[in-house]
Parts: structure tokens; C-alpha cells; sequence
């Protein structure tokens, strides 16, 4: 009987040793693949780091057309409503969705972007009963590259985050320059020439045309712009009717962008990676609507409409209602004022033209001894970040101290090279949400279990034969 005895520890001995191995391991399996319910958020919540990673980030409501076609991740704090369209061809971060109302399709990645995307995974709360079943992670095996809806309500806390979001975009508004624009004739004309950064706070109800003088497209795509609409009312924008040069605005960003593809641009300028520093503020408005939005629109307390056909940048929002494709154009080196002729990533030496006593900018973009610029997609197994292609030229835009673009760069502060996904999954074993999606691949346990039963068998077996 003892002998028996022993024999039977061994075997249980075996059996949970087994166990322990597997939990271990099919924990590590649903870390290293990134469909964990204990994923969180642990990016920053800076205007730079939310518009780096989000081609939508909405406090509400997301709501589109079948031309709502989104190549960007999207953060939606209430209902998604893509019932006639989808997103993600190049995830920068994790998207997440508080309540999956209508969600058509889940976009390929754009071919030769594997080396830019983030996680390729859409954390939910709750889905409603429709949404197409091949969109769900399956832990069973054979997910597309489009099954990735996997359910973790607890990613992300977007209040959390939009206060700071709004709190950052009234600070911007408090400090721009309210001297370098004018309005005459039905022509709202802003001098950047003067500052870097400009807050109006006038009716606008009456201007046809904004013009933006002592500027080029490329100085808006490199260097940060911001124009900081700070009125109660509600603001119109068209595209066609802001000039640069004597030509529209609009369609501009595109045409940079292929003509400087260097990895970082593609299917017809659908994204760029290089960044697009042309800031639209607009903190106090109940409703905005932009037709052919170009550069970043954050309007935290706006219910937001976009039309056009198509647009070029990011969108932070209460609420959006969109009638155009999201072209994903992520914000970059907001550290790099117009003026400065610091390269990105250096740290201030004596003598340079940093304004002085400013000190050494915090998190500079690139690390000693990095490569080449972000948005290449050249580097092997890298993730390309939202950065900008160029330096930016200095000479023709006023100094640190004439625009007043300190504070900007204070506030706004830097990205990181690359897009960070935000998020470190834990090794835990997670434990199931709901009976649709699950965690982890359980394959393991039949084939452990066997293994179990046969050492049991083999020692009963030779307990016998003693």
C-alpha cells in the first residue's frame, strides 16, 4: 500500500507540475500575441502623444458614411457607428471602442507597412449582436489580419485623458499671440512671420477666406503652426478657401507627402509618417465643421462634421460625424519651434540658439546614435514613428523669443521617434470576458492532459507487476 501510495504522489506530482507549466505558458502566449484583459494604457495624454498614435480620438460618438473610410487607429469613449465602413490599415497603437454600434469591416494593412504598425489589436467594452464574427480574435487559431476585435473595457480611461486634452488645448489658446493677424474686407489674414502661434478670439461668422502669410507648405508640414480659434460660436472651415501663397491649402499635405515618400507615404498619400505640424485649436466651440480638414483639429468640447470627400490629419473631439476619408497624417516634432535651428534629438550646447536659460528640451526624439529619420520604413523589424522628414529651416521664420513659440514647445512637448503602442501586457494567465471572444490558445491542455493520464497509467502498471 505504501508503494502504491508513492507511485499515486509521483503521478499527481507529474500531473500538477504539468498544469502549472501550461498556465505559465499560455500566459506568456497571450502577452507576446497582445489579446490580454489585462492590457492598459500607459502612454502619455499630451495633444503630441494622443495625435501621434489616434487618427480619431473622441470623447462620444463616432459616426460615418460609406466614404468614412479610416486608415488610422481610433480611440471612441461611446458608440463607434460604421455600419457602411471600417478602419485600420496602419495602427500606430491599439484602437479602442467603448461600444461597437456598426462596424462594417476592419481594414488590411497597406502593403510594405508591416515595419510601421503598432499592436494590431481593437479592445472593446461591449459589441452589439451584428457585427460580422470573422472580426473577432479567436483563440482557437485561424485569425485573419482583420480578426482582432478582443474584449477588454478597462484599456483605456478616455475621460481621464480628454480632460487633460482639454485642459492643454485652452493653455495653447492662452498663449498665442493675439497681434499677428488682422481681419479686413471679409479676409481673415494671419502673419506668421509675427508668431508661431496665434489665438483669435473675433467673430469669424463674416470671413470668406483665411490667408497665411510668411509660411510654406513644408513649414507647416515640419515645423509647428498653430492657429487657436478661441470664440464661443460656431466655427465653419473649408479648405478651398484657405490660401498659402496665393493657392488653396487644400490637397497640399497630400502633394507633399508623395513627392517626399520615402517609405513613409503610400496608395496615393493615404498616410505619411513624416509629420504634419499644422495645428487647428479651437478649445471653447459647441460645433465645428470643416470641409477637407488639413492639419490636426483638436476641438475637445465640438461636436465635429467632416466633410469633403477626403482629409489629411487627426481629429480629437467630443463627438464626430464624418462624411470623409480619414487620411492618417500623425502630428510630429512639436519640440522643433519655427526659428530653432536645434536638430532633433540633440541636447543644447553653449552657444546655440536655444533660447537662453530654456535648458536642455525633455524627451528628445531620437536617441543617441539613431539611424534615419522616422517613417522609413528601411530599418528591419523597426516601427516607424510620427516624425518629420526634414530639419527645419530656419532664417525666414522669426526667432523663439519674437513668436512667443516657447510655450508651445513647454506644452506641447515631444513624441517619441516611433509610434509607441502605449501598453505592457502582463504574463498573467487572463482570465476569460464573455463567451464570444476569449483569451489564449487551450490546444495544450488536451495534449497535457494525456500526458497526465498515461503517467498515471504507467505507474499503476508497474505498481502492479511488483
Amino acid at each position: 500500500m505504501k508503494t502504491f501510495r508513492s507511485v499515486l504522489k509521483t503521478c499527481l506530482a507529474v500531473i500538477c507540475i504539468g498544469v502549472l507549466a501550461l498556465s505559465l505558458n499560455s500566459g506568456e502566449i497571450r502577452a507576446e500575441s497582445g489579446f490580454s484583459t489585462e492590457a492598459r494604457y500607459t502612454g502619455g495624454s499630451s495633444i503630441a502623444e494622443i495625435m501621434s498614435k489616434y487618427i480619431y480620438f473622441v470623447e462620444g460618438d463616432l459616426t460615418g458614411t460609406t466614404t468614412a473610410h479610416t486608415s488610422g487607429a481610433i480611440v471612441v469613449g461611446g458608440s463607434l457607428n460604421y455600419a457602411v465602413s471600417g478602419f485600420g490599415n496602419l495602427m500606430a497603437a491599439p484602437s479602442y471602442i467603448h461600444h461597437i454600434n456598426g462596424l462594417n469591416y476592419i481594414n488590411s494593412i497597406f502593403s510594405g507597412t508591416e515595419s510601421c504598425q503598432g499592436e494590431r489589436i481593437v479592445y472593446y467594452g461591449t459589441a452589439e449582436a451584428g457585427i460580422p464574427g470573422y472580426l473577432f480574435y479567436r483563440p482557437e487559431g485561424g485569425n485573419g489580419s482583420e480578426s482582432i476585435l478582443f474584449q477588454n473595457p478597462d484599456y483605456i480611461s478616455v475621460p481621464t485623458i480628454m480632460t487633460a486634452l482639454r485642459q492643454e488645448s485652452a493653455t495653447l489658446a492662452a498663449a498665442g499671440s493675439t497681434t499677428a493677424y488682422r481681419i479686413e474686407n471679409g479676409v481673415l489674414t494671419i502673419d506668421f512671420g509675427k508668431a508661431a502661434s496665434v489665438s483669435i478670439p473675433d467673430d469669424l461668422s463674416q470671413v470668406q477666406r483665411v490667408e497665411l502669410e510668411n509660411v510654406t507648405i513644408e513649414d507647416l508640414m515640419t515645423q509647428t503652426h498653430i492657429i487657436s480659434l478661441t470664440g464661443q460660436g460656431a466655427v465653419n472651415l473649408n479648405a478651398q478657401s484657405i490660401m498659402v501663397g496665393g493657392t488653396t491649402i487644400d490637397q497640399k499635405f497630400k502633394d507633399y507627402a508623395i513627392s517626399k515618400d520615402t517609405g513613409c507615404a503610400s496608395t496615393g498619400g493615404q498616410y505619411y509618417l513624416g509629420g504634419l505640424n499644422l495645428v487647428w485649436n479651437i478649445p471653447n466651440a459647441g460645433t465645428v465643421s470643416f470641409v477637407n480638414l488639413n492639419g490636426q483639429l483638436v476641438a475637445p468640447n465640438a461636436a465635429v462634421s467632416l466633410t469633403g470627400g477626403r482629409h489629411e490629419g487627426c481629429v480629437v473631439a467630443a463627438s464626430v460625424m464624418t462624411d470623409s476619408e480619414a487620411h492618417f497624417y500623425p502630428i510630429g516634432k512639436l519640440e522643433n519651434e519655427p526659428g530653432s535651428e536645434e536638430e532633433p534629438g540633440s541636447e543644447e550646447e553653449p552657444g546655440s540658439e536655444e533660447e537662453p536659460g530654456s535648458g536642455e528640451e525633455p524627451g528628445s526624439e531620437e536617441e543617441p546614435g539613431s539611424e534615419e529619420e522616422s517613417g522609413s520604413e528601411e530599418e528591419p523589424g523597426s516601427e516607424a514613428k510620427p516624425s518629420t522628414e526634414e530639419e527645419p529651416s530656419s532664417g525666414t521664420k522669426p526667432s523663439s523669443e519674437e513668436s512667443g513659440s516657447t510655450s508651445d514647445r513647454e506644452i506641447l512637448g515631444t513624441i517619441r521617434q516611433t509610434p509607441s503602442t502605449g501598453e505592457r501586457i502582463t504574463t498573467e494567465k487572463p482570465h476569460a470576458v464573455g463567451t464570444a471572444v476569449q483569451t489564449g490558445d487551450e490546444t495544450g491542455i488536451f495534449w497535457m492532459s494525456g500526458l497526465a493520464l498515461a503517467a498515471l497509467g504507467s505507474g499503476i502498471w508497474m505498481w502492479k507487476r511488483k
